[in-house]
């Protein structure tokens, strides 16, 4: 079982790794410098058995990235470039990646563009679900018993 899961690991950090990779180098690139911060707030609702609510309110900031695209100056930002997961501050360089197809921006960040949420949930439902279907499906292997002589 355990030959299985390390084998889907590996195939699944293959494939995601390749893919945003040929997608990296198909983008264009440019350097960027954060100017500034916008602050977002989303409300958090969580329900109990009891038929209650509790309400919460999380806040969290994006950075407004300032670039040069197509010759021109622009400023921009996006509520999923949450800064927890980037650690940046002002006047802080990063890459920022076009796509040209559909004018799409993206920083080249470990968990914005490589491993975003969507690619470790879907990830981890294929690992273990993948692991436990191929454990009912594949046959068991008997030990080898050894004689000696």
């Amino acid at each position: 079982m355990k030959r299985i899961f390390l084998i889907i690991l590996l195939l699944l950090l293959s494939v995601n790794f390749g893919y945003k990779a040929i997608r990296y180098l198909s983008f264009g690139k440019t350097t960027g410098k954060v100017v500034a911060f916008e602050f977002f707030t989303s409300k958090v609702v969580t329900r109990s058995r009891s038929g209650g609510e509790n309400v919460s309110y999380e806040t969290y900031r994006t950075p407004i990235v300032e670039a040069q695209i197509k010759g021109t100056t622009k400023r921009f930002t996006r509520e999923d470039w949450d800064n927890r997961y980037l650690g940046l501050d002002s006047n802080d360089k990063v890459t920022v990646l076009i796509d040209e197809k559909t004018d799409e921006l993206y920083l080249n960040s470990l968990f914005l563009f490589w491993f975003t949420e969507r690619d470790l949930l879907y990830g981890l439902l294929i690992l273990i679900f993948g692991t436990m279907l191929l454990g009912l499906v594949l046959p068991e292997r008997k030990p080898k018993i050894r004689t000696w002589k």
